[in-house]
């Protein structure tokens, strides 16, 4: 027979437990594989936790991520109305608020200490009786209007024509 030295010839010593049988070899070999498997599952928990830890690093970058676009978001100013927009809506709270005071003087014979009595109480409007009548300050975020008692009432009524008027979402004049 012409069998190789580390390849054992299966009818002779099957089932043997010495070191030239055939069940040794696969013991060997089976042992080999153990320790293969221990080794490469190793490397298996060891790449598994690089790869997790690069999933948590790319996770705290995103959320950081959309943290910072949240705030630089959340910090401009969101542009509301266009300013002829703003100058309607002053102009038109200015009309309706010379007209509570004209109602007020036509009914009491004089004119309110304040706006808090026509139960008014807008911060953008400043309210002051004079000798003769009173003056209205209205007030944008960048423009202030002054109406005094006797100027001409036309721009005021247009403008709260054109915000009664304006579609809504927009469009004013």
């Amino acid at each position: 027979m012409n069998n190789a030295p580390d390849k054992p010839d299966l009818a002779q010593g099957a089932g043997k437990d010495d070191t030239g049988t055939w069940d040794h070899t696969v013991s060997r070999v089976m042992d080999r594989v153990a320790e293969t498997a221990q080794v490469e599952g190793a490397d298996l928990r060891q790449r598994t936790h690089v790869i997790l830890n690069g999933v948590l690093v790319v996770s705290v970058f995103l959320l950081a991520l959309v943290l910072w676009w949240d705030v630089r978001q959340f910090s401009e100013v969101p542009v509301v109305f266009t300013p002829a927009e703003e100058m309607d809506g002053i102009l038109a709270t200015l009309y309706l608020t010379i007209q509570g005071i004209e109602a007020y003087h036509d009914s009491a014979g004089s004119f309110p200490s304040d706006l808090e009595s026509l139960g008014l109480d807008d911060e953008d409007l400043v309210y002051s009786p004079l000798l003769d009548g009173y003056a209205l300050t209205g007030a944008t975020v960048d423009q202030s209007l002054l109406y005094r008692r006797g100027d001409d009432l036309t721009p005021y009524q247009e403008a709260l024509n054109a915000v009664l008027l304006a579609p809504l979402g927009g469009g004013g004049s």
